[in-house]
């Protein structure tokens, strides 16, 4: 069987994170579309104090942690200094490695995600190839002046916004989104990367299987199945899946399912 065509998408984590942790947090969805993107991911260059971090987090996850900017600097110098060391420091990475047709970033990897793809610093090298659309989940309130007007704007290439209206960190992006005509929007509760219920399983789908189709010429996401997803995905019925596709009970449970079999990948 040919192998179908992939996405290829860059992860950006939060802050006192890494990308073993977003990694953990995406291979629900890795193993989902298996067969049709590539999860790339990368830390941020800023390596963190690990005994400052949560007991929770340590419990969990193994150090180093990193983040993009830190947030206790005050002077306004010096974090723009650090901001556009970050910057260089993903623009070197993405030029070398990709180009990627998307990106996932959660938390503080939102600025990033938006500023790479869209800077108007003149002294700063643009992306050869930038993305061409964008995952934003539960999006930051930037530290900083610097990258607040940033999350104000409204980015014109699709983006698929992840957030909960009462999280505190993200009062701006009810007002950025409205103005996207590109944009999709999913509400949960809390600052995280959820796996979604039956109603935004389907809009994360959607949202993916247009960016696929207009990537690939009208390719759909359950084309061309690879013996390893072939199962799973017969077994949710989406085997002639289109953009329109209505997701049943069943097909939840079927994914609900295969959390026990990410466990044995």
């Amino acid at each position: 069987m040919e192998a179908n065509k992939k996405l290829k998408i860059l992860c950006l984590h939060g802050y006192f994170n890494n990308k073993e942790i977003l990694k953990k947090h995406v291979e629900y969805y890795q193993f989902i579309f298996i067969d049709y993107v590539e999860f790339h991911y990368l830390n941020g260059p800023i390596k963190l104090d690990s005994s400052l971090a949560n007991p929770m987090l340590l419990k969990m996850f193994n150090p180093p942690f990193y983040c993009w900017t830190t947030t206790e600097k005050m002077d306004t110098a010096e974090e723009e200094d650090e901001i556009r060391s970050s910057y260089k420091y993903l623009y070197d990475y993405i030029e070398e490695n990709g180009p990627f047709d998307g990106c996932i970033s959660f938390s503080q990897g939102t600025y990033f995600s938006k500023l790479i793809n869209n800077t108007n610093w003149t002294d700063l090298p643009s992306l050869t190839h930038p993305f061409r659309f964008q995952i934003l989940a539960t999006p930051k309130y930037p530290p900083n002046f610097f990258l607040k007007d940033l999350s104000l704007q409204a980015p014109s290439l699709p983006t698929l916004y992840i957030f909960d209206p009462s999280d505190p960190f993200s009062p701006t992006f009810p007002i950025s989104h409205s103005t996207n005509p590109y944009s999709t929007t999913i509400h949960h509760k809390g600052h995280s990367l959820p796996k979604f219920t039956v109603k935004y399983f389907k809009i994360f789908f959607n949202f993916l299987n247009s960016q696929y189709k207009s990537r690939f010429q009208n390719g759909k996401l359950g084309e061309g199945l690879s013996d390893f997803c072939v199962e799973f995905w017969s077994d949710c019925g989406v085997g002639e899946m289109v953009l329109d596709f209505e997701v049943t009970e069943e097909f939840w449970r079927n994914l609900e399912r295969c959390r026990g079999m990410i466990s044995k990948v």
